[in-house]
């Protein structure tokens, strides 16, 4: 939810920090965050599944608090669009090992929750998005994204041995 609540309205986010590039340019960064998002999950998913989620939220937190402090400085603004791929790219996979781990039968009932659940935070975070982009800035978007990324954060650390 705190991801595309905020990704849905990437461009008005791009426009609002008048990005070098465009959105043309954002995109690329995120998306090869997101190779590499996934490339780190694939050597360490199996192996460190807790401290890969609290690295990935934290790097997601951090990330946004870039976007708040800089205010799209050139360079950090590219940066934490980069970043903001790394933190982001591989979550589904992430969290569908997560639930593998959680049960012992039914993986796949498990599997298939969990996709409802992510594709309903989706909706959520695209209407809260949407909402607040109606009433106000995109840039306060931001702030409910952090917001957002506080509760798993702090559930993740509470819960690393069961990820681990």
């Amino acid at each position: 939810m705190a991801h595309y609540g905020l990704y849905t309205y990437i461009a008005p986010l791009v426009n609002y920090f008048d990005f070098y590039g465009g959105i043309k340019l954002a995109s690329t960064l995120f998306g090869i965050g997101t190779i590499i998002s996934v490339v780190i999950a694939a050597k360490v998913v199996d192996t460190h599944l807790g401290p890969l989620i609290i690295f990935k939220l934290s790097l997601a937190l951090a990330t946004m608090l870039l976007f708040v402090v800089f205010k799209g400085m050139l360079i950090v603004s590219h940066i934490a669009f980069l970043l903001w791929g790394v933190s982001f790219g591989a979550l589904v996979t992430i969290f569908q090992a997560a639930v593998t781990k959680q049960v012992e039968t039914g993986k796949d009932v498990a599997t298939s929750l969990q996709s409802s659940t992510f594709n309903f935070g989706i909706v959520l975070g695209s209407a809260l998005g949407g909402l607040i982009l109606d009433n106000s800035s995109v840039f306060y978007i931001i702030f409910v994204t952090m917001a957002l990324l506080v509760v798993p954060i702090l559930l993740s650390f509470s819960k690393k041995r069961i990820f681990s």
